[in-house]
């Protein structure tokens, strides 16, 4: 199979819309239509590292459960555990109130020696930027930044000036559509402001050195990296779109049905592209609920959609969910089974 179509199918399988946020309302210019290139360079990005060193930052808080939810750790988790088995350094960072589950499932993974956690200051920090610049000092050695369905700010008038450049911005339908009030703060789907909850993350991307390539990965338009979409495309697509729609870029953009398929999605690239098809093993749906199982009888976690404590993801019951990972367990498989002579796969979406 050639790359092109390994990438083919695999974009195929995250770019899902379960729960009708909108992530492809408008054909050919949607959130995933403008994104869909970025999957391949995203992954080629990880694979080319000589000596990757690679920051996870994730952690999206439910306040109605007073809890972290369960898309971004999961996905942070495994791409952490394919990028070690890839030979890259890893460091996932998030608040204390998140890292607290990480730790037990890093542990229970057998990864605690391998991959390091970072805590992010609180929100209300008044340090938070020495703790920016200390974090630089300390991993000046980092290739990679990654953030997986953390929540950033939205945009402001100058914000949306920068990101059109020559283009005529659509100033007044930002202006009418968004209070002032509003600007340059994060959000949930729902439109309420994140901002005593939500670490100012995005500053590690707003400071970080040149030679840093940063990685997105969102699933409703308020995330960190959906700066690199236009604005109007947001706005038309999803629900309070206009006054959620993060300014925050990356270098790639990976928006998925669930932000933890967008993980899959880069560990699977990654590993295909380093031609290390063995790690299939990993995209193991009942290994991967038995790993969170353990993991939340003893810390939680809440569904993001329901606000329950249970293994679930935006509202999709586990058989559900698991069905992309299963498909791209199917596509690595798939080389390796065509190298040995034996019969191939048929399409894992036919």
């Amino acid at each position: 199979m050639h790359d092109w179509q390994f990438f083919s199918e695999l974009r195929h399988l995250i770019q899902q819309d379960p729960t009708g946020r909108g992530l492809d309302r408008i054909p050919g210019r949607s959130l995933f239509s403008f994104s869909a290139p970025d999957l391949e360079p995203a992954c080629q990005s990880l694979a080319a590292a000589k000596q990757p060193e690679v920051a996870i930052v994730t952690g999206f808080y439910i306040p109605m459960a007073e809890c972290y939810e369960t898309d971004g750790p999961l996905g942070a988790v495994f791409l952490a555990e394919v990028l070690h088995q890839l030979g890259a350094g890893v460091t996932i960072i998030t608040e204390s109130g998140c890292s607290s589950v990480l730790e037990i499932a890093l542990r229970l993974a057998g990864l605690e020696d391998h991959v390091r956690l970072d805590d992010l200051p609180a929100a209300s920090a008044p340090d938070f930027e020495s703790w920016v610049q200390g974090f630089w000092r300390r991993h000046h050695h980092l290739t990679h930044l990654v953030s997986i369905e953390r929540a950033g700010p939205s945009h402001t008038l100058a914000s949306l000036i920068q990101q059109y450049g020559s283009q005529p911005a659509p100033l007044g339908e930002f202006v009418k559509t968004t209070d002032a009030a509003n600007w340059n703060r994060p959000y949930n789907m729902r439109g309420h402001d994140l901002s005593a909850f939500n670490a100012p993350a995005h500053r590690l991307l707003e400071t970080m050195p040149h030679h840093v390539v940063s990685l997105g990965i969102g699933d409703g338009g308020n995330e960190i990296g959906m700066g690199r979409l236009p604005w109007d495309i947001i706005h038309g697509n999803i629900q309070h779109g206009g006054k959620i729609a993060c300014r925050i870029p990356t270098h790639r953009l990976i928006v998925s049905g669930t932000s933890n398929w967008g993980a899959y999605a880069l560990a699977a690239g990654t590993a295909w592209l380093k031609q290390h098809d063995e790690l299939s093993k990993l995209f193991d749906g009942d290994r991967e609920a038995q790993l969170w199982e353990a993991t939340l009888e003893k810390e939680p976690l809440v569904d993001g959609v329901t606000a329950e404590s249970k293994l679930s993801v935006d509202g999709l019951a586990w058989k559900d969910y698991r069905q992309p990972m299963a498909g791209m367990q199917k596509l690595l498989e798939r080389r390796r089974s065509t190298e040995h002579g034996i019969l191939r796969f048929p399409s894992v979406h036919g």
